[in-house]
């Protein structure tokens, strides 16, 4: 049996190690927070404790192997977050422009790491089939919903127009809409 922790290792290499030898400044910009607003607050403080418990009990679960349908779809949706989460990280790296980020997987969500990091956490979910992992990664799923407003109210502030065009033509998390709403 292996442990859930060294399923960490592609994520952590990607999100932290490999922005920051692409771009230093892409990735401090990447840990600051956009100012957060009332329930936001509490939402950030649920969003830290959820991702810290995630972290910890994955060096506690064992991924179970077997010839299963949670194995295939754990193993699927895992490594889909993780191919997500290198196209993301190399396009928010890369930007085309230096104003506001709407190429590569941007294009295709507003939010593609947490859409990463939702579908990594499924797939860790199922690799491990832990009750407890699935309830915190819910927990997580609604704290980053509410951080992900509080980024969208600071992105309409400091883009304006631009953004809000950007928001028509792009969902909060995945798919495109029809081009006539372009």
């Amino acid at each position: 049996m292996m442990n859930a922790a060294f399923l960490l290792i592609p994520f952590i290499l990607i999100r932290y190690v490999l922005l920051k030898r692409i771009n230093p400044q892409a990735y401090l910009q990447a840990g600051q927070l956009t100012p957060l607003q009332g329930e936001e607050k509490i939402a950030y403080y649920v969003y830290t404790v959820s991702v810290f418990a995630i972290f910890v009990s994955l060096f506690f679960l064992p991924v179970v192997f077997e010839r299963s349908a949670l194995f295939i779809f754990g193993a699927l949706f895992y490594c889909l977050g993780i191919q997500l989460l290198l196209r993301s990280i190399i396009a928010y790296a890369r930007p085309r422009t230096a104003v506001l980020l709407c190429e590569g997987a941007y294009r295709c969500s507003r939010n593609p790491m947490y859409v990463a990091y939702g579908l990594i956490l499924l797939g860790l979910t199922l690799l491990t089939q832990s009750g407890l992992l699935l309830v915190l990664t819910g927990i997580l799923q609604v704290s980053t919903h509410w951080m992900i407003l509080s980024e969208e109210r600071w992105c309409t502030q400091t883009f304006g127009d631009d953004y809000v065009r950007y928001m028509r033509r792009t969902r909060r998390y995945i798919g495109i809409y029809p081009a006539q709403r372009k």
